[in-house]
């Protein structure tokens, strides 16, 4: 799947402190266009630092399935 992100979404994901988190969706892939990049300049740094580090998962503990009767 191909998402494209426009300068709101980015701007609050980097905010939200889950970039990180959203770009590293399995089988997902994230599109932003240069004038989106232009568009979010304060953020843009929080893109790249994400980027640069790989995308990497970051270690969350999966959630219990709980089974209710």
């Amino acid at each position: 799947m191909i998402i494209i992100l426009d300068a709101s979404t980015l701007i609050n994901l980097a905010n939200g402190g889950v970039l990180n988190v959203v770009l590293s969706l399995p089988g997902v892939r994230f599109l932003v266009s240069r004038v989106v990049r232009g568009e979010s300049k304060s953020v843009v740094s929080a893109v790249d630092a994400v980027i640069a580090d790989g995308i990497r998962k970051p270690p969350v503990k999966a959630p219990r399935l709980v089974r209710y009767r």
